[in-house]
């Protein structure tokens, strides 16, 4: 029969073994600790069971009296009475062929109030941009006509709401 070699390396890695298992043995039954040498406020709540918390909580206790009532809050709501339309003036647009020019149709909402939507009639010509304008007070349309006869009647819109 063959006879089997240890090497030094196998007897240190059997030795490393013994003792870790035996260590572990040891911390698992001798050296337990009890809630007598555990301090106040040294065990975290991430280091307890949901149940464990749930225990320190206890029972809920009887509701106390209401407190009085807070001020009242500012008014708020939508008011749908202080939603406007306004029209732009009916505006002729020459052929860009002939003028060269886009043309800025304009819709101005009332006093005080606000655009917050708009647009505008431009039967066929070509629409660059549908804006308000930079105070939010009116609402802007850029066409071209890029036919070779005047479109009529073409206007701008705007939904404008009040505070």
């Amino acid at each position: 029969m063959k006879r089997v070699r240890v090497s030094p390396a196998m007897v240190v890695a059997l030795v490393s073994l013994f003792v870790a298992l035996s260590g572990a043995a040891f911390a698992g039954t001798a050296a337990l600790i009890n809630g007598s040498q555990i301090k106040n406020h040294t065990i975290g709540l991430s280091k307890l069971t949901p149940g464990t918390i749930a225990a320190l909580h206890g029972r809920p206790g009887p509701a106390g009296p209401a407190g009085p009532a807070g001020p009242a809050g500012p008014a708020g709501g939508f008011d749908p009475n202080k939603v406007t339309y306004a029209q732009g003036t009916a505006t002729t647009v020459q052929p860009f062929s002939s003028s060269g020019q886009a043309v800025t149709l304009t819709a101005t909402c009332p006093a005080g109030a606000k655009a917050i939507a708009g647009g505008g009639f431009t039967s066929i010509a070509i629409v660059g941009a549908s804006l308000p304008s930079q105070d939010g007070t009116s609402w802007g349309v850029v066409v071209i006509n890029p036919y070779s006869s005047p479109l009529d009647g073409l206007f701008a819109f705007a939904v404008c709401a009040a505070k």
